[in-house]
């Protein structure tokens, strides 16, 4: 295409032509956006290269022998669920080998310095940055509006939790294959020679990004409802029948429906189902919450203030104004006012189709655990059709409010508003990830209405030797939550630290009741009765966290020093070794082993 045809096209703003074709070549104008882009996500992450690990990291990285693994044992992670050795006896609904082998990677590169990790999540995010950009130009089929919409995804805080957090970086990795895998098959659809190489691609990066993650299932769907939207009726054109639309979309989409198939069966295989339930709710349960949670996930991409990382969102079994129909009437009026968009802008459509299709998978509440069904990370793909809406809104609204030849000016003012405000948002929500202690003091603040939240920081309070504010905050989690096990098993933990042995008991006998067989519980019953002088019991309580849990981080250490203890020092001395094997920091058992 020549350069005023492409300029042509450029002006029509994407109004014309089959959704995501291309219409414009990579010119230096592309080149100087991409660089912008870019530098634009260095600058509002930069702070977070200073930034030490925190939260799952710590068993995930530092704590996660499978990061030490030699690359000979890398093929084991294909064959085995995410969690399977780090919780043998648990079921779990995570399969993530890719993720397990780009942790590997990174060890390898960097060891355990968390500069080096913090640099990589940034990358990623630009990279994702830099194909939002090139989508941007496929589908609106502008440079600027392209532009706009990848500066508002880079700028956009939902992105925090997955960049500021080192192993909330695998969404990045998920979302660059992701994305990948639709560009590619934009191009697939392209009249090109090479198409069969470009279907392999893109089929080829749908497989990686379902080996990075679970929520890139949704992808079939979205391919689907490119062919699906194209062939729908426009002005001036012969209507399409729904059943051949239909067909079309099917037909286009099979090769990905088969391949996710094939996923979900490898899947059930390795993880022994499909999903395991979390959380038992009451019959009603499921469709009285799914309006709240939907709703708190519009809020959060529409405006992100106050972003933390747990908010209070139980399941609802006693609908009510405020909590279901609100909620629901806000959800469908959303959905009402984006469906007749879309019916006068393909891009429009298949934006607002990015936007819900991707949450679906985390509607499916029961595999959640209670209270922790919203999260910032889970919006990352929807994120990707929101800028896409909030570019076109914004040229709209330039459009509507000014005449055609100052409509660029008022876009421009738009953009620096929201765009300023973002960045405002990201960088002050940015720091609170700079340390745990400040990240849980900043989520118990954020969200009160969180157990997660209050028990992370009364967790925080007795690593200090503060076991008397951990107490009471654990005591207030409970008052209101006496079935949170984790709180009985974190105020067990504090009143031993402190010397209670007697109170510690009491408590982790409740969650033991709550929790049976969870090998921190075991573990700390192990240490107590140990304190005790109860050595039978303590061993068979330590024995058996071992056996659940053979990576626990102090297990064989505490083992050791009982054994010792009962006079059995070659046995003791086998488990500081093992301990060691497990921990190659764990400087307690290295002394152990020294005396």
């Amino acid at each position: 295409m020549a350069e005023g045809q492409a300029l042509e096209v450029e002006e029509l703003g994407g109004r014309q032509g089959p959704l995501g074709s291309m219409a414009l070549p990579w010119t230096l104008t592309d080149t100087i956006f991409a660089g912008l882009e870019s530098l634009l996500v260095f600058l509002v992450y930069a702070q977070t290269l200073r930034f030490e690990f925190v939260l799952d990291d710590f068993p995930l990285i530092l704590q996660n022998p499978l990061v030490l693994v030699p690359w000979r044992s890398v093929p084991q992670f294909f064959v085995e669920g995410y969690f399977d050795r780090m919780f043998p006896t648990d079921p779990h609904n995570v399969y993530r080998p890719l993720l397990s082998v780009w942790l590997v990677l990174n060890q390898k590169l960097w060891g355990f310095n968390p500069g080096g990790w913090h640099l990589v999540a940034v990358l990623l995010l630009a990279l994702v940055t830099l194909e939002v950009y090139s989508l941007g130009r496929r589908v609106l089929k502008s440079r600027p509006l392209a532009a706009l919409a990848a500066a508002l995804f880079a700028l956009h805080p939902i992105h925090v939790e997955s960049t500021a957090w080192v192993i909330g970086m695998n969404e990045s990795l998920m979302a660059a294959l992701f994305i990948a895998s639709i560009l590619a098959y934009l191009r697939f659809r392209d009249p090109d020679r090479n198409r069969g190489l470009w279907l392999g691609t893109s089929l080829a990066c749908f497989a990686l990004a379902l080996l990075t993650k679970e929520e890139s299932i949704v992808l079939p769907a979205l391919v689907a409802s490119i062919v699906w939207i194209d062939g729908r009726r426009d002005q001036g054109s012969r209507p399409t029948d729904l059943i051949s639309r239909l067909r079309g979309a099917l037909a286009s989409s099979a090769p990905y429906w088969g391949l996710a198939a094939a996923y979900l069966a490898a899947r059930f295989e390795i993880l022994h189902g499909l999903g395991h339930t979390a959380t038992q709710m009451p019959f009603g349960a499921l469709p009285q919450t799914i309006p709240a949670v939907l709703w708190s996930d519009i809020r959060l991409l529409v405006w992100p203030s106050g972003l933390s990382i747990f908010y209070a969102s139980p399941f609802i079994a006693s609908a009510s104004v405020s909590n279901f129909v609100l909620p629901s009437l806000i959800v469908l009026a959303v959905a009402g006012g984006l469906l007749a968009w879309g019916t006068r802008s393909r891009a429009a459509a298949w934006a607002a189709t990015w936007v819900f299709i991707p949450i679906l998978p985390f509607l499916d509440l029961p595999i959640l655990p209670d209270g922790d069904f919203v999260h910032d990370r889970y919006l990352y793909l929807s994120s990707v059709g929101f800028v896409m809406l909030l570019a076109l809104a914004i040229r709209e609204a330039g459009e509507r409010l000014q005449p055609r030849i100052k409509s660029v000016g008022i876009q421009l003012l738009v953009f620096a508003a929201v765009g300023l405000a973002y960045c405002k948002l990201t960088l002050a929500d940015s720091r609170f990830w700079a340390n745990q202690m400040e990240l849980d003091a900043h989520a118990a603040t954020a969200s009160p209405g969180s157990n997660f939240a209050l028990d992370r920081l009364a967790h925080q309070y007795s690593e200090h030797g503060q076991c008397g504010i951990a107490a009471a905050i654990y005591q207030k989690v409970l008052a209101r939550s006496p079935r949170y096990w984790m709180a009985y098993l974190n105020l067990g933990a504090c009143q031993y630290q402190a010397g209670d042995y007697g109170a510690a008991l009491d408590e982790l006998a409740q969650a033991a009741k709550l929790a049976p067989g969870d090998p921190d519980v075991l573990f700390f019953i192990g240490l107590t009765q140990f304190r005790l002088r109860h050595f039978d019991v303590a061993e068979v309580a330590l024995r058996r966290a071992i056996e659940i849990r053979p990576y626990g981080v102090g297990y064989h250490l505490a083992l050791g020093m009982l054994l010792e203890a009962e006079g059995d020092k070659a046995e003791a001395l086998a488990e500081f070794r093992r301990e060691l094997a497990y921990h190659p920091d764990e400087s307690a058992a290295r002394a152990e082993i020294g005396r």
